[in-house]
């Protein structure tokens, strides 16, 4: 690796209380209690409340896929991820109320669950915050039992940061393929996720020219920074090269 090229982003060395097998059961124990009330808020009673308009459109859609229809792409309707997952669940439980709104139950408890690989990144008490803000969360809960793209874009958008933060850390090719296949399935989700990575490389392009005007202001190279992130582009062709061909197959 080329000595100027930027090192991996460390993990954030944890407080000497989180590492304490005491507190860590006590985090534990903290983060079960809420994914327990979240598959309670989320799970039950699911089909109660009849279709929203929105609803039946997908709900219909997804039963003409599952009896062997063809699925065509309308911009108006986005997909086609929903389409064929809930045709899955429907060949699999049957097409009811509930079954329709069974997957955006449990991309609601993943929502949530994302709370514990949070931790290592904005620590323990900011965690639990998040988890408790999804957990209350009126709008949030809502969607988690609505047949609609909403808990797919923002379960897909977060695993995305994730696992890509977790190739910066470790130089693995395994997160950047995983943070790919998210940033693929929040595009054939909705459209706004290729909007979604256009602020991803505006981010990328920001802290690069922030990058360059400190190492200017520090009296090096303007180029420096340009130069060392070319390189560390080039040491990594092959898991770059694999990730967007994955992308591009999804």
């Amino acid at each position: 690796m080329s000595e100027d090229a930027p090192v991996p982003t460390p993990a954030p060395t944890p407080s000497p209380a989180a590492t304490t097998p005491q507190t860590q059961a006590r985090m534990l124990v903290l983060f079960g209690a809420i994914l327990l009330a979240a598959a309670f808020t989320r799970f039950w009673d699911l089909g109660a409340r009849p279709l929203h308009h929105d609803e039946s459109i997908h709900a219909y859609q997804s039963l003409s896929l599952a009896k062997g229809s063809d699925w065509r792409y309308d911009p108006a309707y986005h997909g086609p991820f929903l389409y064929y997952v809930n045709a899955l669940v429907y060949k699999i439980l049957g097409a009811t109320d509930t079954t329709a709104r069974l997957m955006p139950a449990a991309f609601g408890l993943i929502l949530i669950a994302f709370a514990i690989p949070l931790r290592r990144w904005i620590g323990d008490t900011a965690a639990l915050a998040y988890a408790l803000a999804i957990l209350t969360s009126g709008h949030m809960t809502y969607f988690s039992r609505f047949i609609r793209e909403d808990l797919y874009s923002l379960v897909f958008t977060l695993a995305t940061i994730l696992a890509f933060q977790r190739f910066l850390e470790t130089d693995r090719a395994k997160w950047l393929s995983l943070s790919a296949a998210a940033f693929a399935f929040a595009g054939v989700t909705k459209e706004n996720g290729y909007m979604t990575g256009v602020l991803f490389v505006a981010y990328g392009a920001w802290c690069l020219a922030a990058e360059a005007l400190m190492s200017r202001r520090e009296g090096g190279s303007l180029d420096k920074p340009f130069g060392a992130t070319a390189r560390w582009i080039a040491e990594r062709k092959l898991p770059i090269v694999s990730a967007g061909t994955l992308f591009l197959d999804i």
